[in-house]
């Protein structure tokens, strides 16, 4: 603040950085035409004529600027999860991760998706173990993933400890969000090293466990949220924009991070295929997520043949009030606040989430198109950073199950 406030005679600083003139009309701005200085030998080196502009004045360089990537898409995908067709502005788009791309950075070649066509291939591709179901036969990708989740963990218990040792130097205490979202981590090594331990020896008491072998799925390795979709070049239907009718390729704008408006519609308002309902109430500052929801698939006897997964938006509000109630709920399988809210079972059922940014604006478009404002910020959260923010009864009704 001091940096801020206070006046250098040599750097403009941030005066009338939001309203008012930085420099009085008729200044125009222009390089000087003149830019040596006279001097003589022996003489000082001359100082700056003026204070020197500081880069946050100019635009699109202030903090709150949205960071809008351009995600080129090919339309030639029959019956594909990436067909960019049904991505309408305001939707969560997925980003499929494949080094096999034309082109590099900004010109490379990718495939996008919603995460409604996501669900739909969850859904479709039925009993694929190894894929997109968790099942068994698949002993070498879960220690390469129960590995790197166990390398992940550790880091952040390092990092963790580097932070405390700071606050405790600086004299300061630990806040109690810290406390707890470390709480958990200490005893998590421990488990996943013993889980890792007992797949390598083929022990018949292994098990299947969701919450960290969610990504031995090559599914979930591929895709990931990209960001919130700002607008598309071409508001046609794929089908007309094939090769021999037009370009058969879409730029896709997406904002990765700032400011960026998403759409918050429920059942009532759109066909189920439009679906993006946040929170019908949503709450300033308020965070919003994707959450994978996991699910068994049993044969007619009743027997244990793989997990399956689903993806569903929602806010921390409506986990926070779920878990406030939960057992006690009279319907775990309704939808709260609305139909086709989030489930008490579908909390429960919760092994991963994705928050995909902060409530800025809750009615940001009005009542006719309901549409929020979110600060973009796409991070992933574990299982047991989803338990230090609603306590572990987040993915509680999950039974693990036999490896082998």
């Amino acid at each position: 603040m001091a940096s801020v406030e206070a006046d250098n005679g040599r750097y403009e600083g941030l005066r009338d950085y939001i309203t008012g003139n930085k420099r009085p009309p008729p200044f125009v701005s222009a390089s000087n035409p003149n830019p040596r200085l006279a001097t003589k030998p022996g003489d000082p080196v001359p100082g700056v004529s003026g204070r020197i502009p500081v880069s946050s004045q100019r635009p699109g360089k202030r903090t709150n600027e949205t960071v809008a990537y351009a995600r080129v898409v090919f339309t030639e995908f029959n019956n594909s999860s990436a067909d960019p067709s049904n991505i309408r502005p305001g939707d969560i788009v997925m980003l499929h991760k494949t080094p096999q791309c034309l082109a590099h950075d900004s010109n490379r070649a990718t495939k996008c998706s919603t995460w409604r066509q996501i669900n739909s291939v969850l859904r479709r591709d039925f009993g694929v173990i190894g894929r997109t179901r968790l099942g068994v036969g698949m002993k070498d990708a879960l220690l390469s993933s129960r590995r790197m989740f166990l390398d992940g963990v550790k880091k952040a218990a390092e990092e963790d400890s580097r932070e405390a040792q700071y606050l405790a130097s600086c004299g300061r205490l630990e806040s109690e969000d810290f406390k707890l979202h470390n709480s958990y981590i200490p005893f998590l090594i421990p488990v996943l090293e013993d889980a890792i331990a007992t797949a390598e020896s083929n022990d018949p008491a292994a098990l299947l466990v969701p919450q960290y072998d969610l990504f031995a799925l090559s599914f979930f390795k591929e895709w990931t949220p990209d960001g919130i979709l700002i607008s598309r070049d071409d508001e046609h239907n794929a089908s007309q924009v094939h090769a021999g009718e037009g370009d058969s390729g879409v730029v896709l704008n997406v904002a990765i991070q700032g400011p960026a408006y998403t759409r918050n519609c429920n059942i009532a308002q759109n066909v189920p295929d439009d679906v993006q309902m946040f929170d019908p109430e949503p709450r300033i500052r308020d965070a919003l997520y994707l959450i994978v929801v996991c699910y068994s698939s049993n044969d007619d006897a009743g027997n244990f043949l793989n997990y399956g997964f689903q993806l569903k938006p929602t806010s921390a509000r409506i986990i926070d009030e779920l878990v406030r109630v939960g057992n006690n709920t009279s319907d775990p399988d309704k939808g709260y606040p609305v139909d086709g809210g989030l489930t008490w079972n579908e909390v429960k059922f919760t092994v991963f989430a994705w928050q995909i940014g902060t409530v800025m604006d809750g009615n940001a478009a009005g009542k006719s198109r309901q549409r929020l404002q979110v600060n973009v910020s796409v991070s992933p959260l574990p299982f047991y950073k989803l338990w230090a923010l609603f306590t572990n009864a987040v993915g509680s009704g999950v039974m693990p199950q036999p490896v082998f």
